[in-house]
């Protein structure tokens, strides 16, 4: 089980409210195809990737978003969030290469999050 890096980059401005958290995978091997992430938290929406295409499933407190790349490279998300100043927490379940095979370790990988204020 790995509990990724989680970094918060926050603005003054953006620190509380509604608004999306910007989510990106910081990798140790550069590009990657995919990523499978578990986030909890409470007042979270739509999930949507950057590039290529983000699933996401309910499971009690639990979402299970899968984020896939059709051409590997740097994969981010964006969750809506009711609260900036409750970001939900992410942990990392699986990674694939640009291979589309499986990392066989997870060390090393994170995610960084941005909060960003929605505009009034």
């Amino acid at each position: 089980m790995c509990l990724g890096v989680l970094a918060c980059n926050s603005e003054p401005a953006a620190t509380s409210g509604p608004g999306r958290v910007v989510g990106a995978l910081v990798s140790p091997n550069g590009a990657e195809g995919a990523v499978v992430l578990e986030l909890v938290g409470s007042g979270l929406g739509a999930i949507s990737a950057e590039e290529g295409i983000a699933l996401a499933g309910v499971a009690g407190d639990v979402v299970r978003v899968v984020v896939v790349r059709e051409r590997p490279g740097r994969i981010e998300f964006s969750i809506q969030v009711a609260d900036l100043s409750s970001p939900p927490s992410v942990r990392i379940v699986e990674v694939a290469g640009p291979d589309d095979r499986l990392r066989s370790g997870l060390a090393g990988y994170g995610i960084a999050l941005t909060p960003v204020r929605s505009a009034r």
